[in-house]
């Protein structure tokens, strides 16, 4: 098995017609060998959304298929936080980082597949498929271990996206007048929170005790995974190209509700039109606002 890296294969395969193959080399040395391993890893799996919607879930796969076993799992570089993730998910399984140039030898290698598909185009989102029984089985599988104490139930929780600077001005996916929208959601209760600064647990534990979660579409919704039952979603995105199916159809498999507040693009702030940055009306935001909170009772 080689390392996850894209690039880095071309050195072991060679040409065969318009395929390629993989040829004996016994001049291969691997770096290491295993009599049994589970491969975690996909083309995404540097992505936050994708780790946690089509990683996991063929984790959970790999141990329904193959009860109480304790296999190392193979991983490619990620962050440290979805290490942190993994070892939480699977406390009784030693973790494997492959560097990219290694070669690991596996007698009896496992690959967990699921019916997950992200297309590689925001206008494809529409065929985006999750494998929906076992998204929500992800839920207790981790956050039981956060359960919210009685009484912390009910928090407003905003996503504050990260200034993301590509240069020539251009600042994409973003949300101009953020600290605005902070303020005045901090007005109405809401905790203002970076997910990336932040432990795994720490953010499991959050996100289980909120009823309402307002971000822009992005890696920080992925949270969602965590909340209860009934918490209130409300989606910023631009009006131009409204994508938003990624999460309304993982709001749907997780029995969330959610509204969509189609925000005005800043045109010309990235170089790709579904990474566009928006400004957020706030008379929208409190439409929306007042829906997630009808939903909760006064």
């Amino acid at each position: 098995m080689l390392g996850q890296q894209p690039g880095n294969y071309a050195a072991f395969f060679e040409a065969a017609g318009d395929r390629w193959k993989f040829s004996n080399r016994p001049d291969l040395k691997p770096t290491a060998r295993l009599n049994r391993g589970v491969l975690v890893g996909t083309r995404y799996s540097f992505n936050y959304f994708h780790f946690v919607t089509d990683l996991l879930p063929r984790l959970l796969i790999a141990d329904e298929q193959h009860p109480g076993d304790t296999s190392p799992l193979l991983v490619p570089p990620v962050a440290p936080q979805l290490i942190e993730l993994l070892r939480l998910f699977a406390p009784n399984r030693t973790i494997m980082l492959m560097a990219p140039d290694d070669l690991v030898h596996v007698d009896d290698l496992v690959v967990p597949s699921s019916a997950a598909f992200s297309p590689d185009h925001f206008e494809r989102a529409k065929e985006a498929v999750f494998d929906a029984p076992y998204l929500r089985a992800l839920r207790p599988r981790l956050s039981s271990l956060y359960a919210p104490p009685r009484g912390e139930t009910g928090k407003i929780v905003f996503i504050r996206r990260t200034d993301v600077d590509l240069g020539n001005g251009l600042r994409h996916r973003n949300i101009v007048n953020q600290e605005e929208v902070a303020l005045h959601l901090q007005r109405l209760g809401a905790i203002v929170v970076q997910p990336e600064t932040m432990t795994m647990a720490a953010q499991i534990a959050l996100f289980r005790q909120a009823d309402v979660v307002v971000g822009m579409a992005g890696a920080g919704l992925t949270n969602a995974v965590f909340c209860r039952p009934g918490t209130a979603l409300v989606l910023l995105c631009q009006d131009r190209i409204v994508n938003p199916e990624y999460f309304a159809f993982m709001a749907d498999a997780l029995e969330l509700h959610y509204a969509i507040v189609a925000c005005e693009p800043v045109l010309g702030s990235s170089g790709h039109p579904a990474h566009l940055s928006i400004k957020v009306t706030l008379d929208d935001l409190d439409r929306a606002m007042s829906w997630a909170k009808a939903l909760h009772g006064p």
